[in-house]
């Protein structure tokens, strides 16, 4: 009889401890994959962040006096906005590569890369670029809807990142990680 207890509450602790196995290795697996996403999510925030600091720079080349500043140095400026553009639009094919299924598909007889349709979030930043190059080049002076246009542009980068990242989401799955979810209740 006492064989028979003692087995039984072996087996008892046995499943107990399979079960908080299982709870933890379950727990720890989402750890993990939020881990994992968190540190992709870090390095597409650092590229957004980079960009929109490059888009409001152009925005704010637009504000420029051409009484202060020297055409020289406006154009110079100009110049590192276009170089900072180009490189931040091939480091998004990165994050966002072009679609390259359905009907709208096209430019296959180009690099991988750039085959395909671009998304909107760098179709933003190309549109920008190309304002950015446009911009007279006998003059510094900038049109008010060359400005406005950039802002449009910026706004709409902000937005598709913004949907990109999923910050309520993440901010959810956080919260229900760490077990504080009073503090994340608002975003829903």
């Amino acid at each position: 009889m006492n064989d028979i207890f003692i087995g039984v509450i072996s087996a008892v602790i046995a499943l107990v401890a399979a079960v908080v196995s299982v709870y933890f290795s379950r727990k720890s697996l989402r750890v993990s994959a939020l881990s994992a996403r968190m540190q992709y999510y870090s390095d597409l925030r650092e590229w957004a962040r980079e960009v929109a600091n490059a888009l409001s720079d152009a925005i704010h080349l637009c504000e420029v006096n051409q009484d202060i500043m020297p055409r020289k140095n406006f154009f110079e400026t100009r110049h590192d906005i276009k170089i900072r553009l180009s490189a931040l639009i091939d480091q998004g094919r990165w994050f966002f590569p072009n679609k390259t299924s359905g009907a709208a598909a096209k430019g296959f007889e180009k690099e991988k890369a750039f085959q395909g349709v671009r998304l909107t979030v760098l179709d933003s930043i190309v549109f920008t670029y190309k304002l950015v190059k446009n911009m007279e080049s006998g003059t510094c002076q900038v049109s008010e809807n060359t400005k406005a246009d950039m802002v449009t542009q910026k706004r709409v980068f902000v937005s598709e990142i913004q949907l990109a990242l999923d910050p309520h989401t993440l901010s959810r799955e956080f919260a229900q990680l760490s077990g504080n979810k009073s503090q994340y209740s608002e975003l829903d």
